[in-house]
Parts: C-alpha cells; structure tokens; sequence
C-alpha cells in the first residue's frame, strides 16, 4: 500500500513555494472490501500537505482484497512524508 501510494504521491506547490515538508498519518478505513474513508491521524503541520495525502489516499486504484478481508470491517495507518529535496 505504501508503494502504492508513493507512485501516486505528487508535492504539492504550494507547499514546495513556503518550503512546508512533515510527516503525517492517514487513516483508511475499509468496509466489505471497499475503502470507506480516509482521514489524518496526525498531522504533518501544514493543511495544504494533509489535505494532498487524503486525495491521494482517496484517489488510489486498490488491488482486490484476498479472502475473508474482503469480507470484513478494518481500519490501518499509513505514515507519509513530504520532504524538499536537499532538506
């Protein structure tokens, strides 16, 4: 999931203008096999970053869940970073 998102993961401008980097959790919350919600754990700081990982995290193409998970009511985090090259 964490490659996943990464490949879809795109530094937001203006953030990249105020030179605003962080690390923040995101909360997927999955029901029936279907992603439900996301939403921020922990903030990195800066709304604009926060707020670029949730579209994202709602935007991604999930593979099919294997099994009984498919089935079922779950919820994981997933850290992600926002870093200015040369930082």
């Amino acid at each position: 999931m964490g490659k996943l998102f990464e490949s879809n993961q795109k530094y937001p401008a203006v953030a990249r203008t105020r030179n605003q980097q962080g690390s923040l959790e995101l909360v997927f919350e999955f029901d029936n096999g279907q992603l439900v919600n996301v939403s921020v754990k922990q903030s990195s700081g800066f709304s604009v970053l926060d707020n670029a990982a949730v579209e994202v995290g709602r935007k991604m193409k999930l593979p099919p869940f294997p099994g009984n998970l498919a089935q079922r009511k779950f919820s994981f985090v997933l850290p992600v970073n926002y870093r200015l090259q040369g930082s």
